[in-house]
């Protein structure tokens, strides 16, 4: 398909690494500090696994992320650093996926809700939601919703990165936000008019006043898209 392709995309070539030394089972038996610890131990091995054909290892882990007792988990960190594992997950396995539709479905939702903690750069967990967005737009993950027929989620989606821009922020999110937003631009065959109204609501008043970071956002991303 025409997205799963596109989500092959990745900057540069990642380290070898390891066998991991957590596996599904750890995460759905741990609870608590365990639980927090055993996914920042995945997190950290998962972030220079390499993009391999070869997922034997994986496969637990990913099945044990994509599920919901980890996705809705009350704990913010723990939903947190699930997102941020998945986020690698999708990048290895690009440009297949190891969820069914309606796993994916929910792993998008959680991803786009978990982008809304890019809006404080000042926030103690900000590198991590900073990493969140630089995988998702590195591996240009969320042009699988495309496929998916997930309009509703592209236009959260949306609305969440136009929310969250900031003229607090560095130009590496601010490039990071275009990425993902253009490049799902790109991929439609042709832009839904609800999507089309969601950007162009940002570049006239009142919004252009109230808001200029998302002003700026949706021209540079009207100017990307029509030099296409």
């Amino acid at each position: 398909a025409r997205a799963s392709g596109a989500l092959a995309a990745i900057s540069g070539p990642m380290e070898e690494c390891g066998d991991l030394t957590i596996t599904g089972s750890d995460l759905k038996s741990a609870k608590g500090a365990t639980l927090v610890k055993s996914l920042q131990t995945l997190s950290e091995e998962l972030t220079n696994f390499e993009q391999t054909e070869e997922h034997e290892g994986l496969q637990s882990c990913a099945e044990a992320l994509g599920d919901a007792k980890l996705l809705r988990h009350k704990d913010p960190e723990v939903k947190l650093l699930t997102a941020c594992c998945v986020s690698d997950v999708l990048r290895i396995y690009a440009p297949d996926t190891p969820y069914s539709p309606d796993t994916l479905k929910n792993v998008f939702e959680v991803l786009i809700q978990q982008l809304n903690g890019v809006r404080d750069p000042k926030s103690g967990s900000f590198s991590r939601y900073f990493y969140l967005l630089e995988r998702l737009a590195m591996v240009k993950s969320f042009v699988l919703m495309i496929d998916l027929e997930c309009q509703d989620l592209i236009e959260s989606l949306f609305e969440v990165l136009f929310d969250v821009t900031s003229k607090e922020h560095g130009v590496r999110v601010e490039g990071f936000l275009l990425e993902i937003l253009v490049g799902i631009i790109e991929d439609l065959d042709a832009v839904p008019q609800p999507l089309l109204d969601v950007v162009l609501e940002k570049v006239v008043q009142p919004a252009k006043a109230e808001k200029p970071a998302a002003y700026a956002l949706a021209r540079r991303v009207l100017q990307r898209c029509s030099n296409e």
